[in-house]
């Protein structure tokens, strides 16, 4: 098997795909409107509520199952997030360990901005029990396993949650690295959507790690909005966005839906909104 194309978070982020838009008016989109369309997704969407029940049901079989095996002096139970962004996916995963004694959370990822933001969540978030430490990290490296951050490689827990698009190649060697700073018994998680996680697949199945899928639903309710609002995103008659927003004022959703086709039609006229 090989590798997917168009596997690049570049290409990806928003679903936007190179071969529609000249690259100034995808980055220029990411830059201004990616961010606002990427909350209505939220808004509109059960991924996030989905994502985090599934990985908490996880982790709690796992706590169930590992309960009474600890001996007296090893009760750390040690977390890698790769590609921890602002934290606020692993602020809430966290959450729900409340009962494990001693938590170790270590997030690396590769935009110190974001890192500020998620040691500021997770200070305000963490439980009593979770000790956490941020590092800036360029996990896209070859050996960026072999930072000095990782003295102790027994991580019992890595994870990576809809982080995967920023590892653009060389996938065999980037899950080799995770292989290492990973405990013998330890966990492995990758979450991305069906399309991200082939080339994740491939490599697993390269480097003989065993393999378990879970699966989760993700839905897509779009606002319920007159007629009229759908008549006019036809490509026929295209507007802008501040345009569109104008024309129906008074149904503040009408924004969200135009902007929910910008983030998941790669063909609808992306270089109008801006």
């Amino acid at each position: 098997m090989t590798e997917a194309t168009n596997h690049s978070h570049e290409m990806l982020r928003g679903h936007i795909l190179p071969d529609y838009f000249a690259a100034d008016i995808r980055e220029n989109w990411r830059s201004s409107y990616y961010w606002e369309a990427l909350g209505c997704h939220h808004t509109y969407s059960n991924d996030r509520p989905a994502l985090l029940a599934a990985v908490g049901k996880l982790l709690q079989l796992l706590e169930a199952q590992t309960k009474g095996c600890h001996s007296a002096d090893d009760t750390r139970f040690s977390i890698l997030d790769i590609g921890c962004g602002t934290g606020e996916v692993s602020s809430a995963i966290l959450a729900q360990l409340k009962s494990w004694p001693c938590v170790e959370y270590t997030g690396i990822d590769k935009d110190q901005q974001v890192l500020e933001d998620a040691h500021c969540r997770l200070k305000e978030t963490a439980n009593s029990n979770i000790q956490f430490s941020l590092h800036k990290i360029n996990y896209n490296e070859k050996k960026w396993s072999d930072a000095n951050v990782f003295k102790a490689r027994d991580f019992k827990i890595a994870w990576m949650i809809h982080s995967g698009y920023y590892v653009e190649k060389n996938h065999v060697e980037f899950l080799e690295n995770i292989e290492q700073l990973t405990a013998a018994n330890g966990l492995i998680i990758l979450v991305h959507n069906p399309a991200g996680n082939i080339p994740f697949l491939t490599a697993t199945q390269q480097i003989g790690l065993q393999d378990y899928r879970i699966k989760y639903k993700r839905q897509v309710c779009l606002p319920k909005l007159p007629e009229a609002v759908f008549s006019t995103l036809g490509s026929d008659t295209p507007i802008t966005l501040e345009e569109y927003s104008q024309l129906h004022a008074e149904y503040p959703e009408a924004r969200a839906l135009r902007l929910l086709l910008e983030f998941y039609a790669p063909e609808y006229p992306l270089d109008l909104l801006l």
